[in-house]
């Protein structure tokens, strides 16, 4: 395994939103939070024959599309991963992830891939969440790139009452107790 920190030129977005480069020695190279387009410094956290994932140590050039995240828990809670693109730039990411996928994974010689439809409110939605309870019993994320384990969960900061009727990451939701049951709904 290398013992020091590696400088890649990232090139693609995979699915799950790590951006992808290459080694010299030709291995395919993962690193969570960056984009197409930057070059960057990591420190290697898993090395396989074919691959390797890592954790961004310095950017050293960012991409033009690069913004700053809207939520506070980006890149902690896991639940998205393109808030530090540009809009229009995830949609274009999005297009060719799904492109990518039906041809290398499905086979599919030039799939016939539309472009992502984009939302008119593209804020404040979320399509799935699960909460989990810090050591400390109040409720959390799973972190960004690990297990459901303690010690993973992070606890969310935003004030958020059992008898809440709406989540700011979800529309709709509602804390339901029934008997010895609870849960959002």
């Amino acid at each position: 395994m290398h013992s020091g920190n590696l400088e890649v030129r990232l090139t693609s977005l995979a699915y799950g939103g790590d951006a992808v480069g290459r080694l010299d020695d030709g291995r395919i190279v993962f690193v969570p939070f960056c984009l197409p387009g930057e070059r960057v410094r990591l420190q290697v956290l898993e090395e396989r024959a074919r691959f390797v994932r890592g954790r961004l140590v310095e950017l050293l050039a960012s991409s033009s599309a690069r913004t700053v995240p809207r939520c506070r828990h980006f890149g902690t809670c896991g639940g998205c991963h393109y808030q530090h693109l540009a809009y229009d730039e995830q949609l274009k990411a999005k297009t060719a992830i799904l492109r990518d996928q039906l041809t290398r994974i499905g086979h599919i010689a030039d799939p016939p891939v539309s472009a992502a439809v984009g939302s008119p409110s593209p804020w404040n939605y979320r399509n799935q969440v699960q909460f989990h309870l810090t050591t400390e019993g109040t409720l959390g994320f799973v972190r960004a790139h690990a297990a459901a384990e303690p010690g993973n969960i992070v606890q969310y900061r935003s004030a958020i009452s059992w008898t809440s009727t709406s989540v700011p990451c979800g529309r709709g939701w509602t804390w339901f107790r029934a008997g010895r049951s609870a849960g959002w709904r």
